[in-house]
């Protein structure tokens, strides 16, 4: 996005010079020398990728949820009941469901759908010439691709965790109120929702998407020439960034735990 005199223009991204340390320390370079300029298309592209990754995935995250957490309020919530452990059981479900399985399937589904997607666009854009084109303009690329693709990513399993939580918990509470326990539930949920939990929700989720943008952003970039590349660098990036996923909520759980 940045254009004109060229001091201080970016370097252009060989395939040798791209690892993931100097990839993020080059994107926080980037993001520091953004033009005011090019703030109005920055908010368009971070619109229209969340409008897509969010907004359009809900679909795909309420079946998902409604498949994982019917089953689960049916299952659980009656036997709980019966052997006398509701509040117990109530407590681990909330937290489990909030800190940790909202976050995870939020991120997982954006992997897969958005991520992949990712992979593949900026990976079009070496085998057409597309980026070497803007970058023979004076714009980085990092710039236009993925500053706004990291904080579209950030927002959108932010807000999709939430989403998920709220179909996962809401399956809960119906069940707990056929089970007789709906006040008691409620008000559990009421103590999560005022406390630290959802705060961490948002927070694991920001950083799974961010982290999710920039392994995609990175594999996209790093595609060979030609076309035979891209499915290498799909498949690529889409393992890079399940791994990051499940190690990035092991370190938090590992931190939290020893907090």
């Amino acid at each position: 996005m940045s254009g004109g005199d060229d001091r201080g223009a970016p370097a252009p991204l060989a395939r040798r010079d791209i690892n993931p340390a100097w990839f993020v320390g080059a994107a926080l370079r980037s993001a520091v020398r953004l033009p005011r300029t090019a703030h109005g298309l920055f908010l368009r592209t971070v619109i229209n990728q969340i409008r897509f990754t969010a907004v359009q995935g809900i679909p795909l995250l309420v079946f998902v949820a409604a498949v994982f957490g019917v089953p689960l309020a049916l299952s659980v919530a009656p036997l709980t009941a019966e052997l006398g452990v509701s509040d117990a059981a109530d407590r681990i479900l909330v937290t489990l469901v909030i800190q940790e399985l909202g976050p995870i399937v939020a991120a997982l589904l954006v992997v897969v759908r958005s991520g992949t997607a990712v992979v593949a666009e900026l990976a079009a854009t070496r085998v057409t010439g597309e980026r070497d084109a803007l970058e023979a303009l004076g714009v980085d690329p990092l710039q236009y691709y993925v500053l706004p693709r990291i904080v579209a990513f950030a927002v959108s399993v932010a807000l999709l965790s939430l989403f998920f939580d709220a179909v996962v918990l809401g399956a809960l509470s119906i069940a707990r109120a056929r089970a007789g326990g709906g006040a008691d539930f409620a008000s559990l949920l009421a103590t999560s929702a005022a406390g630290a939990d959802v705060w961490l929700t948002v927070v694991k989720g920001m950083l799974f998407g961010a982290g999710i943008a920039t392994f995609a952003s990175m594999e996209g970039l790093e595609a060979g020439d030609n076309a035979v590349a891209i499915p290498i660098a799909v498949s690529r990036g889409t393992v890079q960034a399940f791994v990051w996923v499940f190690l990035a909520s092991a370190v938090l759980a590992a931190l939290r735990f020893l907090a």
